[in-house]
Parts: C-alpha cells; structure tokens; sequence
C-alpha cells in the first residue's frame, strides 16, 4: 500500500516510524495521512482532494467533517497512543469510514493496535463521542499537567521502589505528555466538548 504522511511533527515521524515495515511512502499515494493541527486541515484537504484523507487528528468530529468537504473516501482513526506508550497496550478509535477503510484497519492491526469503533454497550463512537471522551479524559488532564508536573517534580527526591504504583502512573501521564507537538496541544485544545 502507498501511503504519504503529511505532518512532519512528533507524531507524524511517529506513524512514519512504525508504518516503515508496511507501507511504501510515495508522493503519488492515494491514502494520505494528515498528520497536521486542527487549523491546518482545510488546507491539506483541499490539497489532496479526492484522495483517501486519514484523519488521525486528536479530534476528530470537526476534522472528519473538513475532509468530508474535499473527497468522499475519509477514515476517521484515532490512535490513542504514541512514542512513548506501552506497545502491548494500542487502541485506535474509528469514527468515520468509507470503502477503503479496511485497508487502514488492516494496518494499524499490523501494528498491534486494537481498532474499535463501539463502546461495551455497542454504541457506535462517531466524531462527537470520540470527543465528548477525549474531552472527559485527554483534555481534563491537560488542563491539569502543570499542576501535575509540579507534583512530580517536588517529589523526584523519593526512591522509585518506595513510589506507589497509582502514582507511577501519575508520573507516566507526565512523561508522555512530553510526546504533545505545540500542533497537537493546539488540536486537543480545540475540543469542543471542553465544558461539559
């Protein structure tokens, strides 16, 4: 499969990363990941109209619906992991799909990640709820990171075997918050859901 990433920031080198053993990169590819902020994807899109548009943005109801203006083969695809995360634990959120999808879903499978498209109750997770969800959890917690990272830091002093496991994890929320681009704090940021 020819893919082209557009993005060149930490998680488009990421997806370049992974994707090498899968994938050839080809300027004239037909699937085209964008991998770029939020304010950025009317003009990608528009730059690649008609082409299969991957979105993989960290919200995913307004960009689906800019790449729905520019071509009718659009996936909405969120992996919900990065450099930094465990690669025994990937999830991939699907919420939008077209006929060469299942390609995409292959891939992201070749990589180890789980792809869901419902919730346990067997809501199908579209752009708004993938949001409504990034909003409860991704966003809340960035709101929060300074005031985490504070936590963090005061306590460095103190040996790793005498730290609780529920404050590891605390710290790991830390540390791969150092994966977030200025474009994908920018995205997250976006959330319209942000109030709720």
């Amino acid at each position: 499969m020819k893919v082209k990433i557009i993005g060149d920031g930490v998680f488009g080198k990421f997806l370049e990363e992974i994707f090498t053993p899968f994938v050839e990169f080809s300027n004239d590819a037909e699937h085209i990941f964008l991998a770029v902020p939020i304010e950025a994807y009317a003009e990608v899109a528009a730059t690649n109209k008609n082409k299969h548009l991957i979105n993989v943005c960290s919200v995913q109801h307004a960009s689906n619906n800019i790449c729905i203006e520019f071509s009718k083969n659009v996936t909405g695809i969120h992996p919900l992991f990065g450099p930094r995360s465990p690669k025994d634990s990937r999830v991939s959120v699907l919420t939008h799909a077209c006929s060469k999808t299942s390609e995409i879903v292959q891939l992201f499978e070749q990589l180890g990640s789980e792809v869901c498209n419902k919730l346990p109750t067997g809501e199908i997770i579209d752009g708004e709820l993938h949001d409504r969800m990034m909003a409860a959890t991704h966003l809340a917690g960035l709101r929060q990171l300074e005031n985490l990272k504070a936590i963090v830091e005061k306590s460095a002093w103190v040996p790793k075997k005498f730290i609780p496991t529920s404050f590891q994890r605390l710290q790991n929320f830390v540390e791969q918050s150092g994966d977030f681009s200025p474009g994908t704090l920018s995205s997250i940021e976006s959330n319209p859901f942000a109030e709720d």
